[in-house]
């Protein structure tokens, strides 16, 4: 998502000074080129790293985290997911930095939300310490918020597009070792493909949208994930099964038990539905989604997965 954003800014010839830790260095290769983009090698919340930057600075976008479940110890996630954002709210007041745009998650209402379609305005209910943690920065981003410093929240689902190596990614190596499996019901995913939700932040930023508020952002339709699986086995060949609902509803059971949460998460995702209410990033943002089972079709067709 990080490199789909930077690239999207700077070819539009925006100034990008971009954090970045050594063991990422592979991942920027493709913006190395760009003679608007400075590499700060390290961590964004290191005082050090942020005393290089001499320039003036117009706003902050946040993208950073660890992500998922079980990916570092609770103090992890406190220090980059939340602790990290407030050393850069608090840069960013001593600078007199007056746009902070934050990227959070949909997730902060939970794996699966309470409510289809899930509205920004439903309550949070954040489970597990990656969308716990990110709903903490979230508080913290709006109690900043002052007359001369505004910020905006997009919390974006579960994205897919170049370099994105998680939900499809995965899918697609299932279906072609043969080892995927869906429920025998009808299941609706919302996912975002990472080019829209570039375009969407180069939307926001040349239009000024900064108003203190909270967005969900995704595709313009939650799809079947059995369409999707079907797509994918057109497409890469391999082949998927379908299995009784319980044995997900079971597996979950167990995976909770045992504090396998990562292994219940993607049972999660693939047994229940998700999928969210964008109508108010549509309409105030001038989002303009894209159709899921086209996009995806395309990278397929083209070797992104």
């Amino acid at each position: 998502m990080g490199q789909a954003v930077a690239k999207r800014l700077l070819t539009d010839k925006h100034c990008l000074f971009a954090p970045v830790r050594p063991d990422s260095k592979s991942k920027i290769a493709d913006l190395l080129p760009f003679d608007n983009f400075h590499v700060l090698p390290g961590w964004f919340y290191d005082a050090e790293l942020l005393a290089q930057i001499a320039e003036p600075i117009d706003m902050i976008i946040h993208l950073a985290a660890i992500r998922g479940s079980g990916k570092g110890s609770p103090a992890d996630y406190q220090m980059v997911n939340v602790q990290g954002v407030k050393i850069l709210l608090d840069w960013a007041k001593e600078r007199r930095i007056k746009r902070f745009l934050y990227v959070s998650t949909v997730g902060v209402l939970g794996t699966i939300p309470a409510r289809l379609p899930a509205s920004a305005k439903l309550k949070p209910a954040p489970d597990g310490l990656y969308h716990q943690t990110k709903y903490q920065a979230e508080k913290l981003v709006k109690s900043w918020v002052q007359q001369d410093f505004k910020s905006l929240i997009l919390r974006p689902t579960i994205t897919y597009g170049p370099r994105d190596d998680g939900f499809i990614t995965k899918m697609v190596a299932l279906v072609k070792q043969k080892k995927m499996i869906v429920p025998n019901k009808k299941v609706f995913i919302h996912l975002l493909d990472v080019q829209a939700f570039a375009d969407l932040i180069l939307n926001v930023i040349t239009g000024d949208l900064f108003n203190n508020q909270i967005y969900h952002v995704a595709d313009a339709e939650p799809v079947l994930l059995t369409s999707l699986v079907n797509l994918i086995q057109q497409v890469k060949g391999g082949r998927f099964r379908v299995l009784p609902a319980f044995f997900f509803t079971a597996g979950q059971y167990v995976s909770r038990l045992l504090a396998m949460e990562a292994f219940k998460i993607s049972l999660q995702l693939i047994s229940q539905s998700w999928y969210y209410d964008i109508n108010a990033t549509l309409h105030d943002l001038n989002y303009m989604p894209l159709n899921t089972e086209q996009k995806i079709r395309k990278y397929l067709i083209s070797h992104v997965y």
